[in-house]
């Protein structure tokens, strides 16, 4: 399976030339919003960050790649096989702050045991590459092309996959579009495209003998589950999560300056932001190919 990862020790202005390639158009979101949301995007609050500073060459200067922390097995967890899941909703940098809170709150993990970790999942079928990246100014694997979405991904005991369903649909955010319809979607709607869709991956997906919690947490909410074929559309404002097979789309780890990155509209902290120089410095970051920065 291919593997990518990593955390971010790029500022914002030195990715911001990458996401002149997203198209984003905006809008705010509260916690009930009327109407379409209207905001600046991630990628115009990015592009505006670069101004004067293009050219500075503030980055790493090789792609890196986490590899995921030992997470100790006894001879309980033989009996509770460990699986490779992933969740998107919306921009990676939020999912992944509320996937390591899970990991803590439901399996006690500590900062040295994590899993959580931004990267690319759900591209299209005939994607033969060994690599995503994020939009980059050399074209090198762009997962926008490829048909991929941001997503986070968790390594947790079969056993506690209805804790982690309950947690990502959580993380959902009930609209009324002011015409007396309510449908639930991800917090931040001004990121469009199908690189935000929602989408999750568990082996054997929608079929398989994991779904079950995910159908049970879905009807909850009214959000219909669909088979993702890969590359798949956007899912903004259609009440709809696609459900992917983790053997047919598996998952790629993320860049680096990706990694325990704050949000838009919150800032998790120096001791979470710093997370990727421990790992780094625990020589857990294995480089992706991937560009570190917008050249």
């Amino acid at each position: 399976m291919p593997n990518s990862t990593g955390s971010r020790l790029v500022s914002y202005a030195s990715v911001a030339l990458t996401t002149l390639l997203l198209r984003c158009s905006g809008f705010t979101m509260t916690a009930a919003p009327k109407g379409p949301p209207t905001s600046a995007s991630r990628g115009d609050f990015l592009k505006s960050a670069a101004i004067g500073i293009l050219g500075a060459g503030v980055g790493i200067s090789a792609a890196s790649v986490a590899v995921g922390r030992p997470v100790l097995e006894s001879a309980e967890a033989a009996a509770d096989p460990l699986v490779e899941t992933y969740w998107g909703n919306g921009c990676f940098w939020h999912v992944q702050r509320e996937m390591i809170r899970a990991e803590q709150a439901i399996l006690g993990r500590s900062t040295d045991e994590l899993t959580s970790y931004a990267g690319y999942g759900g591209a299209k079928k005939n994607f033969q590459g060994d690599k995503l990246c994020y939009h980059n100014m050399r074209g090198i694997g762009d997962y926008g092309k490829a048909g991929a979405a941001e997503v986070v991904s968790v390594t947790i005991p079969s056993s506690k996959l209805p804790e982690f369903s309950k947690a990502y649909f959580d993380m959902f955010v009930k609209y009324d579009n002011g015409a007396g319809r309510i449908f639930m979607d991800r917090r931040d709607p001004q990121d469009r495209g199908g690189e935000y869709r929602s989408l999750l991956g568990v082996p054997g997906g929608l079929s398989g003998p994991m779904a079950d919690p995910i159908k049970q947490e879905a009807a909850a909410r009214g959000l219909a589950l669909r088979e993702g074929n890969g590359g798949d559309p956007d899912t903004l404002m259609r009440n709809t999560v696609f459900v992917m097979d983790t053997a047919t789309f598996p998952f790629f780890k993320g860049e680096i300056y990706h990694q325990f990155h704050n949000d838009m509209s919150e800032d998790y902290g120096r001791k979470y932001n710093n997370l990727r120089k421990q790992y780094a410095e625990e020589g857990t970051m294995q480089e992706t190919g991937c560009p570190e920065k917008f050249m």
